[in-house]
């Protein structure tokens, strides 16, 4: 019996989507024997399909055609008798027919309240080309059991989701929202003090970025949640992002006094196809992580190089490295790790996790090196596009 659990299945997918058997037409004009014969060779076969001039004629189980023939005399009176005509003379049910786009929860529903069919039996599917396939009705309910499964897990994390995001909303946004009022009540009454008035704006616009950075990594977090994040893919060289980047935030390094060392590798000439603005938050994120936890004055060093047909970019830095159990859970949602940022800046514990799924989106791998105390490497590698 295959695994269901090893199938791709969700609430959208249909009777398409599970193990059919295909080869199961046989001639009605063949006799009893041979179908006997099939059966013992085949025990996994369910049943066959009689087809009369490309129409489907009817069906003989295994489970129906052994109990027929378990009665006296009926296998001596049947067995050199064609298929036909024992079909015709048997009570045989009539067969569930549905088409293979059915959905798995609406074949269920039809197999649950039909009180003539009877589960020993097989379901008929027929697909958009008219070939019929055989399907045990077990492997459609194990699969509606795993759907409602892997619905309910969905129902928990959406509600775990949700219950951190207020947590975040109380906690996290309240913080820069009172710093926004505190200095801005500050320059009202001081209205005239200019060094005031500087050191405010300074600040107000500290806590908005927070704010700003807070909101769209729960934004992102919630797309990717609901399955709605799409990559708008184009051709371009991925230095042109990391120059960007550092251009937009190469100040904050600037403020700690660490350096930024470029060693890009990486040849003008090819480019990659990716969604340069999703490529640009991972970008981002990452560059942001190494000066958040990198103490004053060290060294973050950023890598391109081409290594089989792909683009491997390392950002590496000499922060506090990451535990065992943080490398664990290092992608994860929500997940705070055991290194503080050295300025006291804010973390959702969302950005690496919007980051794997990006790098995943593009079909490509992210994977972090590091032994606690001795920094830490995130490497990312991307497809060249052709």
């Amino acid at each position: 019996m295959v695994d269901i659990k090893t199938l791709n299945l969700d609430e959208h997918s249909n009777l398409g989507d599970l193990p059919k058997i295909t080869d199961c037409v046989i001639d009605f004009h063949k006799s009893v024997h041979e179908a006997l014969q099939i059966f013992k060779m085949r025990p996994g076969l369910l049943g066959m399909i009689f087809l009369n001039n490309g129409e489907f004629y009817g069906m003989i189980s295994r489970y129906k055609t052994f109990e027929i023939l378990s009665k006296p005399y009926a296998r001596e009176l049947y067995i050199q008798k064609s298929l036909k005509k024992f079909f015709d003379t048997n009570v045989f049910l009539s067969p569930l027919i549905m088409n293979e786009n059915t959905s798995i929860i609406k074949a269920t529903q039809k197999v649950l309240i039909n009180s003539d069919f009877d589960v020993r039996e097989p379901i008929i599917t027929l697909s958009e080309n008219n070939i019929f396939s055989l399907m045990d009705v077990h492997h459609l309910l194990l699969a509606q059991s795993e759907i409602h499964f892997r619905i309910s897990k969905k129902l928990e994390a959406a509600n775990e989701f949700k219950s951190e995001v207020i947590r975040i909303a109380a906690h996290d946004l309240k913080n820069p929202l009172n710093s926004i009022i505190g200095f801005s009540r500050l320059v009202q009454d001081f209205p005239d003090d200019e060094e005031i008035r500087n050191e405010a704006a300074k600040s107000i616009l500290n806590s908005a970025e927070r704010m700003l950075d807070l909101i769209t990594n729960l934004l992102n977090a919630e797309t990717i949640e609901v399955g709605k994040m799409t990559l708008l893919k184009e051709e371009f060289n991925p230095t042109e992002v990391i120059n960007a980047v550092l251009h937009e935030i190469g100040n904050h390094a600037q403020k700690k006094n660490q350096k930024i060392v470029e060693i890009l590798n990486f040849p003008h000439e090819k480019n990659i196809i990716a969604d340069k603005g999703k490529i640009f938050e991972v970008v981002e994120n990452l560059i942001s992580n190494a000066i958040k936890y990198s103490p004053l004055g060290k060294q973050i060093t950023i890598k391109t190089e081409e290594s089989n047909s792909k683009i491997r970019v390392s950002i590496i830095d000499e922060g506090p490295g990451l535990t065992e159990n943080d490398k664990k859970k290092v992608f994860g949602k929500f997940n705070r790790l055991s290194a503080q940022p050295t300025m006291n800046e804010s973390s959702t514990g969302l950005g690496l996790y919007i980051v794997k799924q990006i790098i995943d989106l593009h079909e490509g791998n992210i994977v972090v090196e590091s032994e606690f105390g001795k920094g830490a490497s995130f490497i990312f590698e991307l497809p060249i596009g052709k």
